[in-house]
Protein backbone atom coordinates (compact mmCIF):
# COMPACT_ATOMS: atom_id res chain seq x y z
CA UNK A 1 0.00 0.00 0.00
CA UNK A 2 2.73 2.44 1.22
CA UNK A 3 4.65 1.83 -2.46
CA UNK A 4 0.68 2.61 -3.97
CA UNK A 5 0.61 6.12 -2.75
CA UNK A 6 4.57 6.94 -3.22
CA UNK A 7 3.31 5.71 -7.17
CA UNK A 8 0.59 8.25 -7.10
CA UNK A 9 2.39 11.08 -5.49
CA UNK A 10 4.83 10.55 -8.58
CA UNK A 11 2.53 10.37 -10.36
CA UNK A 12 1.34 13.72 -9.51
CA UNK A 13 4.77 15.32 -9.59
CA UNK A 14 5.41 14.16 -12.69
CA UNK A 15 1.71 15.51 -14.36
CA UNK A 16 2.70 18.90 -12.94
CA UNK A 17 6.03 18.90 -14.11
CA UNK A 18 4.59 18.64 -17.64
CA UNK A 19 1.73 21.04 -17.39
CA UNK A 20 3.28 23.51 -14.47
CA UNK A 21 0.02 22.76 -12.71
CA UNK A 22 -0.19 20.93 -9.25
CA UNK A 23 -3.87 18.79 -10.10
CA UNK A 24 -4.87 15.41 -8.89
CA UNK A 25 -4.91 12.82 -11.58
CA UNK A 26 -6.92 9.59 -11.88
CA UNK A 27 -5.38 6.55 -9.79
CA UNK A 28 -3.59 4.74 -11.86
CA UNK A 29 -4.99 1.29 -11.01
CA UNK A 30 -3.56 -1.19 -13.43
CA UNK A 31 -0.20 -0.10 -12.86
CA UNK A 32 -0.38 -0.67 -8.77
CA UNK A 33 -2.10 -3.94 -9.96
CA UNK A 34 0.76 -4.68 -11.81
CA UNK A 35 3.51 -3.74 -9.60
CA UNK A 36 2.45 -5.41 -7.07
CA UNK A 37 1.99 -9.15 -8.82
CA UNK A 38 5.81 -8.35 -10.23
CA UNK A 39 6.54 -7.33 -6.68
CA UNK A 40 4.64 -10.77 -5.17
CA UNK A 41 6.14 -12.94 -7.88
CA UNK A 42 9.80 -11.93 -7.05
CA UNK A 43 9.20 -12.03 -3.85
CA UNK A 44 7.78 -16.16 -4.01
CA UNK A 45 11.14 -16.49 -6.40
CA UNK A 46 13.39 -15.01 -4.18
CA UNK A 47 11.91 -17.13 -1.23
CA UNK A 48 11.71 -20.10 -3.18
CA UNK A 49 14.67 -21.08 -4.90
CA UNK A 50 16.61 -21.24 -1.77
CA UNK A 51 14.09 -22.97 0.03
CA UNK A 52 14.44 -25.88 -2.97
CA UNK A 53 18.19 -26.16 -2.83
CA UNK A 54 17.72 -27.13 1.08
CA UNK A 55 15.09 -29.02 0.25
CA UNK A 56 17.44 -31.73 -1.51
CA UNK A 57 19.44 -32.14 1.47
CA UNK A 58 19.38 -33.86 4.61
CA UNK A 59 17.83 -32.50 7.65
CA UNK A 60 21.74 -32.47 9.23
CA UNK A 61 22.92 -30.59 6.10
CA UNK A 62 20.09 -28.30 6.42
CA UNK A 63 20.66 -27.11 9.68
CA UNK A 64 24.51 -26.84 9.30
CA UNK A 65 23.88 -24.64 6.43
CA UNK A 66 21.72 -22.25 8.70
CA UNK A 67 23.86 -22.21 11.16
Amino acid sequence: MIGAVFGYVCCIFVGAAQTDALQLVAVPVMAIVEAAIISIVACLLATAIPLRSIARMSIVDSIETVE
